[in-house]
């Protein structure tokens, strides 16, 4: 009898296969020895002793079963791409760049987590800071480097109204993405833009590509060109 059964959920599934087996056994007397040789050799009928031996044992052990448990590796399974990933994904492709999305076994929620799992410097990191226009609801995005902190005064005043501080419901309705995982494009609509100068400083940054586990590496000057975003000082 053989019987399948999933392991785990997910990842590499040990498959195991039990195959139920009787067992018998017999074994020959000394001084019948001799006698076993023409019956291992495929000739001559079994020695009576050990015939007679082998149906006592076959008797006694007809209810003992051998469980024999054999465990092999199914083809570990792709994880699927988030939705937030594949959005950040196409939009670098529809802007011509490398889609160079790393997934981190660390938290990069913070700037200096992230800075931290890229081996970069806190400002190379672009931390997507979410207003709300007082006036409309609409939400603006004010990309700054990771060490600077945006001043919201000179925030509203480069973006012509009054502005207030995102809720984590508004951000994720406008953007797509949870906080912690706002990425700089792939938004679910348009999204008014600001450039921290401090970030041209760099040949390289890097943004969240979606989630707090997924982030990209990309030139000030590309990420600025996909983004539409308007250079100003806001920062304190």
């Amino acid at each position: 009898m053989t019987r399948w059964g999933d392991g785990t959920e997910g990842g590499t599934k040990p498959l195991m296969r039990t195959t139920s087996c009787a067992l018998a056994l017999c074994r020959p007397a000394r001084g019948h020895v001799a006698g076993w040789r023409p019956l291992l050799q495929g000739r001559g009928p079994l020695p009576q002793p050990a015939a007679w031996l082998c149906r006592a044992l076959a008797f006694a052990l007809s209810g003992l079963r051998l469980q024999i448990t054999e465990i092999s590796f199914a083809p570990k399974r792709k994880r699927p791409m988030s939705k937030s990933v594949a959005r950040v994904r196409a939009a670098l492709e529809a802007a011509g760049l490398a889609a160079e999305i790393v997934r981190t076994p660390e938290s990069t929620r913070t700037a200096a987590e992230a800075a931290a799992v890229a081996g970069c410097t806190l400002d190379q990191i672009v931390k997507s800071i979410v207003f709300a226009s007082a006036r409309t609801g609409e939400v603006l995005l004010f990309l700054t480097a990771g060490g600077n902190r945006v001043d919201e005064a000179a925030a509203a005043r480069l973006a012509g109204e009054p502005l207030a501080r995102a809720d984590a419901a508004l951000v994720r309705t406008k953007t797509g993405f949870a906080i912690g995982g706002v990425a700089p494009l792939g938004h679910l609509a348009p999204v008014r833009c600001f450039w921290d100068v401090r970030l041209d400083d760099f040949a390289q940054v890097w943004a969240a590509a979606g989630t707090p586990n997924h982030i990209f590496p990309i030139a000030p000057a590309d990420l600025r060109r996909v983004t539409g975003a308007t250079p100003g000082d806001f920062t304190a």
